[in-house]
């Protein structure tokens, strides 16, 4: 008898969430929001995910946003209808030297951004 079965990581793009202040730098813009689960499968076929969390990126400081599990779940059913700064854990802040239009990290004494060549 062969039975075949493993388990995986994956990770889904669920869409972005309403404009909304970024915990970290406190920019007014849409965050970015991902489900990482792991899934056991078999014979590829998968069966149930198991440890998932609901991370949310900030595309001008680049920091990375858990979502409280209640709050990522409405947002995977299309249902979340507010959020709030309390539903946010900061898993890692990335703030540092960046660009203020465009988020690209700035060396210290850097008058222009490289990327955008916006003034910053």
């Amino acid at each position: 008898m062969f039975l075949l079965f493993g388990a995986s990581s994956k990770a889904k793009f669920l869409g972005t969430l309403p404009i909304h202040a970024c915990p970290v730098c406190g920019r007014l813009l849409e965050l970015g929001v991902y489900v990482h689960y792991c899934v056991f499968d078999f014979f590829f076929i998968p069966l149930f995910r198991y440890r998932v969390q609901y991370m949310a990126t900030c595309r001008a400081c680049n920091s990375v946003l858990e979502l409280r599990k209640e709050k990522g779940k409405q947002m995977e059913m299309r249902s979340l209808t507010s959020i709030e700064d309390e539903d946010f854990i900061i898993r890692q802040d990335n703030r540092g030297l960046r660009c203020p239009h465009c988020g690209q990290p700035l060396y210290p004494g850097q008058v222009y951004c490289g990327y955008c060549g916006k003034q910053v």
